[in-house]
């Protein structure tokens, strides 16, 4: 019994672990993104950028001894999280956009 509920416990963290490196992964590219277009030291977002591939690279090759579909699984939520994440910033910017609209109209501007 032991040996077929350790890949299926194995497979079900590996989805939501996935899931937090590839969160984790995005927001560091934003993060990334930024320190680019800032007229700061140009080492900063270089690396960032190491320690973001490098970083990912090693926490999804933490998963192989797991065996290949807790594997599968973890790749699959790494690429799950873009469009969670990506919905979650659209949310957060649209709400932050409007709260300064409404205290744009509130003072009389715009």
């Amino acid at each position: 019994m032991t040996v077929t509920t350790l890949p299926v416990a194995a497979m079900t963290l590996a989805l939501p672990y996935g899931l937090v490196v590839g969160a984790a992964y995005l927001l560091a590219l934003r993060l990334n993104a930024r320190l680019y277009l800032e007229n700061g030291p140009l080492w900063r977002p270089i690396g960032l950028m190491l320690v973001r591939l490098f970083g990912s690279v090693a926490l999804l090759g933490a998963a192989v001894p797991w065996g290949w579909a807790p594997t599968l699984m973890a790749l699959a939520g790494f690429g799950l999280a873009r469009p969670l994440v990506l919905h979650w910033l659209d949310r957060r910017d649209r709400a932050a956009a409007g709260a300064a609209a409404a205290a744009a109209g509130n003072r009389g501007e715009g």
